[in-house]
């Protein structure tokens, strides 16, 4: 059976994007930024559900800081895939200040690698 995003159902994925929307949904800047920011620190995300947090992040947060600080969370995780630091480049001149924007190129460039979704992907069955 089909998932909430296509492809095939993955409840832990469904749920973690709906609790990221919820987050995202909250009144609040400084909720929605102590939601994502609690978000980003969970070392377990997968490649899809980080790149949808750092878009929902930068689109719902306020303060180009709060934006900075769930990026660096999820450039720090071990898990930091590939495809989240596309997302972030991407993303990159959604961030007002170039302060900011040089402290995430500041961050990328200290991180060594990013996991590729093929590295980590479950081995094809027989």
């Amino acid at each position: 059976m089909a998932g909430l995003f296509g492809g095939k159902k993955d409840l832990k994925t469904e749920s973690t994007i709906l609790e990221i929307d919820a987050v995202g949904n909250l009144k609040s800047d400084s909720a929605k930024h102590d939601g994502f920011v609690t978000l980003s620190q969970r070392d377990n995300l997968s490649p899809e559900e980080q790149v949808y947090l750092v878009r929902k992040a930068v689109k719902s947060l306020y303060l180009d800081e709060d934006k900075q600080e769930v990026i660096e969370n999820l450039i720090d995780s071990d898990q930091f895939s590939c495809a989240v630091k596309k997302e972030i480049l991407l993303l990159l001149g959604q961030l007002k200040s170039d302060q900011s924007r040089v402290a995430v190129l500041q961050k990328l460039n200290e991180t060594d690698a990013c996991r590729d979704a093929s590295a980590v992907a479950a081995p094809a069955k027989p």
